[in-house]
């Protein structure tokens, strides 16, 4: 895979909730889904999940490629408390194997300064 990346992630392994957001026409809000953090940076994550679509919502674009869908993400940061941000999937992939598994790229596009701080301290101890 090509190299997409601004900045360094660090690996983790953490449990991710995202729920899928539609905009565009009037808010849509799916169900909360249960993913797992893959690695995280400054500027985005990387994390698994069993479901690209939700509640007939996909996780990256609307009806058509051009009309991007956005992901309200939640997790425990070990130590640091919940960090809650807003996203957008940049990228997808299936996992090759016997179930359906896929790593989705995320670039943030909404944080607060009190969740910016608690990832940054996040990837200082953890070596970035």
């Amino acid at each position: 895979m090509e190299e997409r990346r601004s900045s360094r992630r660090v690996a983790a392994r953490i449990p991710v909730k995202f729920r899928v957001v539609r905009e565009k026409s009037g808010l849509e809000v799916s169900q909360p889904v249960l993913a797992h953090l893959r690695d995280i940076s400054r500027q985005g994550m990387a994390m698994e999940t069993a479901q690209i679509v939700v509640d007939g919502l996909h996780i990256s674009y609307d009806h058509h490629p051009s009309q991007r869908n956005r992901l309200y993400l939640q997790m425990e940061l070990p130590g640091m408390g919940s960090l809650k941000a807003v996203g957008e999937t940049i990228w997808y992939e299936r996992i090759p194997g016997s179930q359906p598994l896929f790593a989705v790229g995320i670039r943030f596009v909404e944080m607060t300064g009190e969740d910016r701080e608690k990832l940054l301290r996040f990837l200082r101890e953890r070596g970035d």
